[in-house]
Order: structure tokens, then C-alpha cells, then sequence
């Protein structure tokens, strides 16, 4: 309707300026330009421009906008009440109709001032709207009063909801959040557009009746959404548009709102620091990652069908035009329009499917969207997100109840659902063994295990999710309740339950004693140490200073000391057989913590064990091994074997001299093997240089 509303205005020699382009937007017949919503909606690459001029030859003299005869006057566009033409980009966003202010529509806690009702009606006012600022620190929302009238409602709140939801937390539908949209994706897959999966829109979904009314199945398209950024976003969109009341939401669907990157994810600053915050959209606006995850968001697509017939003649196709598909169905996209553009700004327009997808959900999901958000690693977010779906909504004391028991592949095939012919591993088992001890370790999550061996459950809590472990896929995991739609959110410190369990938790492990683990055998003593070692991570705390990093794992670096002078005692192999499962690149660091957070004789102990069982080590900057290395390509970059052996013969003939020396067997330590295997040894493999590619891989064998 804007590239219209601009086209009309030069037409007639007017510039296009928001007055003009705002009083032509109101001309524009919605039913005669369906055709081209629906070609921009197949094409979401071009720009409404092109496709104005594209089809503005099938439009005879502005046949686009609405006949004289059957609308009425158009009342001035300067009315009683209305900004100046420059006040629009600074007003509050889209504010009610309703003589009253809506708290419930501000992000600010600044209340709006009471504005005279202009003449306009409401559904003709076409301006852009801006949201007001950002909530200070340390200051909170304003909540709807419990008086409020019924345009107040927000847009997303059930007709049988009693009162409005606290404003951290966010109503969701089972149809979004449950059905694997979104899925924990490799870096790789992250960064590269075209190795990322896309949704079968051939797979027909049973719409469950106790979410959906009147729609029974449905399909979906669209690329697959990750659990990094583009979950992110879509909590952010969802704060956002569920702030606005329904005529809100309407004006915004007729134009657009324009927000700020930093207004936008401003649930990110609910627990960053100003300056992590500043960093995080700076770094993603530099990097086009926030440009690229609002694409995804908006070409993703559900079709529900009323009947489930419906949806296995449609499946498929590829035409989206609802007015060419037999049965009733109704095609929703997260968000009709959402783009940064180049002036730093990112325009929305809502769609309205969205909300009458909302409005025929039986059941809606409270979430708190900082809780989801402040969890570190993605799989934890989608954990969270599904266990919400699979509660039975009894809420008591704070917590919703689940009282599920559900085998390891059961929870893998809701969180992390894998094609026909692909099977889960090992990393797949430990990436839900990760999302469980955060999730305990913040206190949001009470479950329990099962082995296949063991007769009852055994609790996981706060302390003894470090030392949780995993089997297969046949253990069987009983989930008691959770705090995720809980109006606190752990990570800023307002969850009671985790404070006090961290509060608690280094205490008792600085005051463990050689004496208290005297019953404890040798092969428990190995798997402490082992996961306590794994659980301290480089990369959480590559942002903090030393002294941080210290404080942060003293208690840990205090549990390994003590169990590994135990060990050593009790059996010297096992000991030596433990500490060499600690990968090269860790050791070096890892060694560095003991010598500044441990005292006495603990510090005396492990330095000790250090030199013993990893020898001397080398920074990566000291290491000629790993510089030769690096400077090489990957596999993955490499189309002809032979030739790179041709062009890189010097390096691999300096790496291989300098590795059988003995300098070189200690620079091996510090090199990865990935990097090794991608770098050199499987690249001398498929260039025929079979010997030399043993020899790199024993030695670096034997150096570990």
C-alpha cells in the first residue's frame, strides 16, 4: 500500500512525503491489489516497488484505489488534535483509541499523556508509529490495572483470561513453539544459507483439538528456524506485538511500526549489561546476522486446514493463493513485513492471520521470554519452550506441573526430531544431558532418572547436576514440574529457589575434605573429576577477566583438587588415564586456574600432577606446529587433493620435520585434533601420501 500510495503521489507531481503518502495509503482498494500481496508474499525478494511497476499496467487510471461512488468523503488529513508532520517519528507507538492511556502498550513506564480524539477514523490513520523508549534500568513496566476496559485487551490475550498476563511474560501457541520449527542447528548450517534445512511442506500435522478450534491440520514451510539468534527473534516480535491492543494492531497491519535494533531486543537488556547489550546488537548489525534471522522469520509459513483432507490434496504445492485451494483454510505467516533497512531502522507489519490463529487457539502458553532467552546454550531454549507444551497447566506454588515420564529418544524426538533415515548419536544424548543440568542448575526444572539397571528414580538437583551423566537413549527421565512461565526469570537474579542453592552450593564444596570421599571408589572419583573438568567452560566465560574466571569455577577447581589427590592415591593409572581425556587445547588454561585459584598443599598437589601427567605445554602464539597449520585450508575448501599437495609441499614438509623432534611432540599437545584431521591428515590421505598421513596421525596419537 506504500509503494502505491508513492507511486500515486508522483503521478500528480506530489512529493512523496508521509502527509501524501498517508492520504493515498486510504484510497487503496485491499481487494483489487490482493493479487499483488500474494505475488510479494511468493517473492519475498523483491522490492514493492518492482512489483508495483511490475502490475500497474493491469491497473486502468488508478483503478487500484477506491471508486467515489462507494466510499465516502475523505475527511481533511489535518484534523483536530493531529501532530505536526514531523511529530509522528517521535510519538509514543500506535496508541489506543480509548480516551484513556493503555499501560499495557508502553515499553517506557512513562504514561502518555491524554491526546483530544481526532475526527480521522481510526481505521483510515495510516501513519508509521514509532515505539516510545526503552524501560530505564531498574525500573519496571507499568501493568494493566484490573479495571481495565476491553479495549485494553492485548491482542494475544484469550477472551477467558482472567486479567492481563504480568508483563514479562508472553502468551504463545502450541502450533508455533511445539511442532519443530525451531531446532539446534551447527554453526555451519547457522552461517550458510544454503546448507540450512527448509520445512517439508509435504508432511501433513494433526492439529491437536485441545490447542486449535475449528482447523484440524496443517502443513508447514519456510526455512528451519535455529535456537541461536532466530528464537531470539521471535520472542522479541511476539513481546513486541502482544503489547498492542487490537486496534493497535489493525493500524499497524494497514501500515507499519518502526522500532529501533536496541528497542526491538530490548528483553535481551533485561539481564546483559548496558555494555554486553551494546556489544550483542552492534556486533549482529555489523555482521547482517539480525537482517538475515528477521528473512527467515518472515518467510516461514503455516497453512491450517479445516479438514484434514484438505491438506493432503494441498500439500506440496507451491501456490500460496488461499483463493485457488479447495476447503477452508487459512494461511499465517509470524509477521507480514519485517525488514532493517538502511537507516538502522526495522519496520513491522503484523499479520492478521496471526491474530486469528490466536483467536481460534483453545489454549494459549505463558512464557517468560527472559527465561528463554538467558539460557547460554540453544538447545536449553527449545528444551524450555517444549517443555511448556507438554505441562498439564496445573499451576501451584509457582510452579507448573508436567508428571511426565519420558525415555531419552522420546524427549529427542520432541526437541530435536531428525529425518526418515536419520538416527541419533551420542552428541545428540549429550546436548539434552547439557539442557538438563542448566535447566536444574537455574532452579526452573524438578526431574528425575532411571537407567535401565536401576529399580527407582534418582533426583537431579542444583548439586548433583554437575556430576549427571547420561547413558543412551533408553533412559528414562521423569519430569516433575517446571518455573518457566514463572513471572521471575532466574538469570536476573529474582528466582528465590536458585539463589539459594548458589548461594549455598560453593559453600559446601570449599569445606569437602579428603576424609568425607574415604568410602568413594576410584572409578566414581574418575567421573567426578572428568565432568567437573568438562563443565568448566572457555568459551561462557571468554568475556571475563582472570579474577572473574577464578571466582567463577574456584569451587570446582577446590572438588577437583581434592578428589584427584585421592585418586592419585588410591590408583596412580586410573589417575593418569583421567587426566589424559582432557583435550590438548584445555590443559594449558586449565593448569593456569590451578596455579591461581588453589593454596597450599592443594596447589602443590596439582601442579604436581599437571607436570606429571600433561608434561611441558606451549601457547598456541609459541607453537610453529600450529602456525604452519593454520596457515593451511580446511578440507572442506579443497576441490583437488593433488594440488594442494603440490602447492603446500613446503609446509607439510616443515611440519613433518618439526613434529618428530622432541620440541615438536610437546607442540602437538596443543593442536585439536579436528584441526589436524581437516587441515593435514585427511587432505595427505586423499593426495595418496597414505604414509605420511599415519605418521601424523600416531604421533599426534602418542603425544595426547
Amino acid at each position: 500500500m506504500t509503494a502505491i500510495a508513492k507511486y500515486e503521489a508522483q503521478k500528480i507531481g506530489l512529493p512523496a512525503n508521509q502527509k501524501s503518502i498517508a492520504f493515498f495509503s486510504s484510497l487503496v482498494d485491499r481487494a483489487k491489489i490482493l493479487p499483488m500481496c500474494q505475488f510479494l508474499r511468493d517473492s519475498p525478494s523483491r522490492n514493492p516497488d518492482q512489483v508495483v511497476a511490475r502490475f500497474v499496467a493491469f491497473f486502468d487510471d488508478s483503478s487500484w484505489l477506491i471508486e467515489e461512488e462507494d466510499s465516502d468523503p475523505q475527511p481533511s488529513l489535518t484534523t483536530q488534535g493531529e501532530p505536526s508532520e514531523q511529530s509522528p517519528r517521535l510519538a509514543p507507538v500506535l496508541p489506543s483509541p480509548a480516551p484513556a492511556p493503555v499501560p499495557s502498550a508502553q515499553i517506557g513506564d512513562n504514561p502518555l499523556p491524554p491526546q483530544p480524539e481526532p475526527e480521522l477514523e481510526p481505521e483510515l490513520e495510516v501513519e508509521p508509529a514509532r515505539v516510545p523508549p526503552l524501560t530505564p534500568a531498574g525500573k519496571s513496566e507499568p501493568e494493566l490495572p484490573s479495571s481495565a476496559s476491553e479495549s485494553a485487551t492485548r491482542v494475544f490475550d484469550m477472551s477467558e483470561q482472567r486479567g492481563p498476563l504480568p508483563v514479562t511474560l508472553d502468551n504463545h501457541t502450541q502450533l508455533v513453539i511445539g511442532t519443530g520449527i525451531f531446532r539446534t542447528l551447527n554453526r555451519n548450517l547457522i552461517n550458510n544459507p544454503a546448507l540450512r534445512p527448509v520445512l517439508d511442506s509435504k508432511i501433513v500435522y494433526e492439529v491437536d483439538p485441545r490447542f486449535m478450534n475449528g482447523y484440524k491440520a496443517m502443513t508447514l514451510a519456510g526455512p528451519v528456524l535455529d535456537t541461536d539468534l532466530d528464537i531470539k527473534t521471535y520472542l522479541c516480535l511476539v513481546k513486541l506485538l502482544g503489547s498492542m491492543t487490537d486496534a493497535q494492531y489493525e493500524r499497524a497491519a494497514a501500515s507499519y511500526i518502526e522500532v529501533t535494533p536496541e528497542q526491538f531486543y530490548s528483553p535481551l537488556a533485561e539481564f546483559l549489561s548496558p555494555a554486553e547489550f551494546g556489544n550483542y546488537i552492534s556486533d549482529f548489525m555489523r555482521t547482517d546476522k539480525i537482517l538475515h534471522s528477521m528473512k527467515r522469520l518472515h518467510a516461514f509459513q503455516m497453512t491450517l486446514f479445516r479438514q484434514p483432507e484438505d491438506a493432503e490434496v494441498h500439500s506440496g504445492k507451491e501456490s500460496k493463493d488461499s483463493s485457488r485451494m479447495k476447503g477452508s483454510v487459512m494461511i499465517v505467516g509470524l509477521v507480514s513485513v519485517i525488514s532493517l533497512d538502511g537507516d538502522g531502522i526495522i519496520r513491522i507489519t503484523p499479520n492478521l492471520p496471526m491474530r486469528e490463529m490466536y483467536r481460534a487457539a483453545s489454549r494459549l502458553i505463558a512464557v517468560n521470554r527472559s527465561t528463554i532467552i538467558g539460557f547460554e546454550h540453544p538447545i536449553s531454549r527449545i528444551f524450555s519452550l517444549w517443555l511448556t507444551t507438554i505441562g498439564n497447566g496445573q499451576f501451584k506454588q509457582d510452579w507448573v506441573y508436567i508428571n511426565k515420564k519420558l525415555s531419552v529418544r522420546g524427549i529427542l524426538e520432541g526437541i530435536h526430531p531428525l529425518t526418515e533415515a536419520g538416527y541419533y548419536k551420542k552428541r545428540h544424548v549429550k546436548m539434552l544431558e547439557v539442557a538438563l543440568v542448566e535447566l536444574v542448575g537455574c532452579g526452573v526444572l524438578e526431574c528425575a532418572y532411571r537407567r535401565h539397571t536401576d529399580t527407582q528414580f534418582t533426583p537431579i538437583t542444583p548439586e548433583n547436576c554437575k556430576l549427571f551423566i547420561l547413558d543412551g537413549l533408553k533412559v528414562e527421565i521423569e519430569l516433575t514440574r517446571h518455573r518457566i512461565s514463572h513471572k521471575h526469570s532466574p538469570h536476573n537474579g529474582q528466582s528465590e529457589d536458585a539463589g539459594v542453592h548458589s548461594a549455598q552450593l560453593p559453600k559446601g564444596l570449599q569445606e569437602e575434605t579428603s576424609d568425607e570421599l574415604s568410602d568413594v571408589s576410584a572409578v566414581t572419583l574418575s567421573n567426578e573429576i572428568t565432568h567437573i573438568l568438562k563443565s568448566v567452560d572457555f568459551g561462557r566465560a571468554r568475556y571475563l577477566t582472570m579474577p572473574d574466571i577464578v571466582e567463577l569455577y574456584r569451587a570446582d577447581l577446590v572438588k577437583v583438587a581434592v578428589r584427584t589427590k585421592l585418586l592419585r592415591e588410591l590408583d596412580t593409572a586410573l589417575c593418569r588415564k583421567t587426566m589424559k581425556s582432557v583435550l590438548g587445547y584445555r590443559r594449558e588454561r586449565l593448569a593456569n586456574l590451578f596455579n591461581i585459584a588453589l593454596d597450599g598443599p592443594d596447589k602443590a598437589v596439582m601442579a604436581g600432577v599437571c607436570a606429571e601427567f600433561w608434561g611441558t605445554m606451549t601457547t598456541s602464539n609459541d607453537n610453529r606446529l600450529y602456525n604452519l597449520l593454520s596457515a593451511m585450508p580446511r578440507e572442506s575448501q579443497i576441490k583437488d587433493p593433488d594440488q594442494w599437495a603440490i602447492t603446500y609441499a613446503t609446509q607439510i614438509r616443515d611440519f613433518l620435520a618439526l613434529m618428530v623432534t622432541e620440541e615438536g611432540e610437546v607442540m602437538l599437545k596443543g593442536i585439536r585434533a579436528a584441526m589436524l584431521n581437516a587441515r593435514l591428515i585427511n587432505l595427505l590421505t586423499k593426495a595418496s601420501m597414505t604414509k605420511e598421513a599415519k605418521l601424523v596421525k600416531y604421533r599426534a596419537e602418542a603425544a595426547k
